[in-house]
């Protein structure tokens, strides 16, 4: 689990569910690559077979077309106005999910924030520079001989 000999001395200064949350975000990260380029390819398929065998949901210019010449089925025509107001409020949901979404992101950003000032917390502060001709923590403060 540790990557750098550095991290599991700070990892000495975590909690158990800090750590915990730690290995699973480790986890989400290794696997989302494989997990998205799958829901991609999924969805570029869904896209391509709408485009297909039913273009008439995923093609506004074949539909225009098709309204304009007077070739859309009359049980085509009623079935795109039913489907309108449904996707619509798909759309909405799928909006407010993005929302909830993100609210679950920044919760975790404030999680990591937590973790990283627990660690900043325990390592030791760095020193200032001393100005030159001031004494140093190893130099004694008298006058030099």
């Amino acid at each position: 689990m540790v990557a750098f000999p550095v991290m599991k001395q700070m990892e000495a200064h975590l909690s158990e569910k800090q750590l915990e949350f730690l290995r699973r975000r480790r986890k989400l990260v290794r696997w989302w690559p494989l997990g998205g380029g799958l829901l991609l390819l999924v969805i570029g398929g869904l896209a391509g077979g709408l485009f297909w065998r039913a273009p008439v949901f995923v093609n506004p210019f074949l539909v225009e077309s098709q309204l304009q010449a007077g070739q859309m089925p009359d049980a085509t025509e009623a079935m795109l106005a039913v489907l309108l107001p449904v996707m619509v409020l798909l759309c909405l949901f799928f909006a407010a999910i993005l929302v909830l979404l993100t609210f679950s992101a920044i919760a975790n950003e404030r999680r990591h924030l937590q973790i990283i000032t627990t660690l900043s917390n325990a390592l030791p502060k760095p020193q200032p520079e001393p100005k030159p001709g001031e004494p140093t923590a190893s130099e004694p403060a008298g006058p030099r001989p």
